[in-house]
């Protein structure tokens, strides 16, 4: 070979890894909390550069995978078992993944960095293929067609994988609907989202309070709305730490409860954000095995985030999320825009912060109500599934002996609306719909709310009723509706 024949390409660099990267996962799947699902849609032990962090992790995915415990104890057992364990440094390298602390690390950020910094290897093997194929005369066309074939192989390698996504073929989708599950009666479901919104100081923390005594104790929220007992959570960023015991304390003893109450766990200004990478992962953890978790507030968990901002509902989906896994129930308390007037009322899509974007993710809205010398009124702007419960009020006294109970019950609102039971007026929705059919034929779902005025679960209500009852008829499809009042348009 002559001298013209050598291509000098220099000393091999280094090859990209991330070993710091590699080290935070370990450290959070090693954790006794530890959560696996956010990462092995996507994470194989291949990923991982350093041997030592690549055996563990194989460890980990084998555990988890057949749904054992990934712990410290039990990965450092099965490496015994396997004969590996001096491999990665024995039993006290493991431990040393132990003591550092898994909740202050994104685990699906560090994680991605792993699977980029392989995918950057694999790009660099290629490359060298590539110049010492061609080095030695390998013919253009077959440069190609590997080169072709290798990249597509990376690009289909991304860290989603297209994985952690669950699709429902046709047995699932016909079969039998299971009922929805309530927590809170007719209200909050277990692996929903519920977002309480208000004007600030309109009394919806007091509220969300006393939903979760009463979930704890199996008792009516607001003296109304049965309760199953259950394990509730309140994630405060609000209040801190005395004023929540105190607000906690005066409203069970306004219920006549002045024992600790088993159920009630209080958290004030967690080291938890939603808008973090990891927030989900960890949401996950305080969801395990708890019935209720209440979060105050939605501004205060997703600092760095324009309260108006769409964005706000990035923090909300990861909470959705999280709801559908695990069962559990959230509740998520929300400011509304500032208003002129003694009132807090506007359009209820744009009652809250961050817009329709907020209205948009939620299962489950309330809308708290506030005028001076009168109760608070509460509308349930939202509800995903079934029929929305017809406004109420609510009285928020100091009861005997003063300043040291409150009672958060239900009462009646004032004005007409009082004076109707919840049926007539559900009845009084639907004429009022039908007469906008009549008025308005043809028209689709959006259409017929608009026109008639109405809250869109209270509409959409009404012609679910008016549909079963035969009184109204789509005769557009499925997609665009079109309804017209029976007998007329056909």
């Amino acid at each position: 070979m002559t001298a013209a024949n050598v291509i000098p390409i220099g000393k091999p660099a280094e090859p990209p890894t991330a070993v710091d990267a590699e080290r935070a996962v370990l450290v959070h799947l090693l954790d006794p909390l530890g959560s696996f699902d956010s990462v092995g849609s996507f994470l194989r032990p291949e990923h991982f550069y350093a041997e030592a962090h690549r055996r563990i992790f194989e460890a980990v995915h084998d555990l988890a995978s057949r749904g054992h415990s990934h712990s410290y104890a039990d990965v450092a057992n099965w490496l015994r078992e396997q004969g590996r364990l001096e491999q990665v440094g024995g039993s006290a390298a493991i431990a040393a993944f132990y003591s550092e602390d898994p909740f202050v690390l994104s685990i699906e950020g560090h994680a991605r960095e792993v699977v980029e910094k392989w995918r950057a290897r694999q790009a660099v093997i290629l490359g060298r293929r590539l110049v010492a194929e061609a080095s030695n005369g390998a013919p253009v066309a077959k440069l190609l067609e590997v080169a072709r074939s290798q990249l597509e192989n990376l690009e289909r390698e991304t860290t989603d994988g297209g994985a952690g996504v669950e699709i429902l073929g046709p047995d699932a989708i016909f079969a039998p609907l299971e009922a929805p599950d309530y927590l809170v009666a007719d209200i909050i479901r277990r692996g929903s989202l519920t977002l309480l919104g208000g004007y600030g100081s309109s009394g919806k923390t007091w509220l969300a309070i006393d939903m979760m005594i009463a979930v704890a104790a199996g008792l009516p929220w607001l003296g109304r709305f049965p309760s199953k007992r259950g394990r509730a959570l309140f994630l405060d960023w609000e209040s801190g730490a005395y004023e929540l015991r105190r607000r906690f304390r005066v409203v069970a003893y306004g219920r006549n409860i002045t024992e600790p109450l088993d159920g009630v766990e209080l958290a004030p200004m967690p080291r938890l954000y939603l808008n973090a990478p990891d927030a989900e992962p960890r949401l996950r953890a305080l969801a395990k095995g708890r019935d209720l978790v209440v979060i105050d507030s939605l501004r205060a968990g997703s600092p760095g985030v324009d309260e108006n901002d769409s964005a706000m509902r990035e923090g909300l989906d990861r909470i959705k999320a999280v709801a559908e896994r695990t069962g559990c129930a959230f509740v998520v308390l929300a400011h509304a825009k500032k208003t002129s007037g003694s009132a807090t009322k506007i359009d209820p899509r744009e009652t809250l912060r961050g817009s329709s974007a907020i209205f948009d993710a939620a299962d489950t809205m309330l809308v708290v109500t506030y005028e001076r010398d009168k109760p608070l009124r509460v509308d349930q702007v939202k509800a995903r599934l079934g029929r929305a419960v017809e406004p109420f009020g609510v009285r928020i006294e100091a009861v005997p002996p003063a300043g040291s109970a409150v009672a958060v019950r239900q009462c009646q609102l004032e004005g007409d609306e009082a004076t109707a039971t919840p049926d007539e007026r559900f009845e009084a929705d639907c004429e009022r719909v039908l007469e906008t059919v009549r008025r308005h034929p043809g028209s689709g779902v959006q259409a017929l709310r608009r026109r008639s005025g109405m809250m869109a679960a209270r509409a959409s209500a009404a012609i679910e009723e008016l549909v079963a009852k035969g009184r109204i008829k789509n005769l557009g499809t499925r997609s665009r509706h079109a309804y017209h009042a029976a007998g007329e348009g056909s």
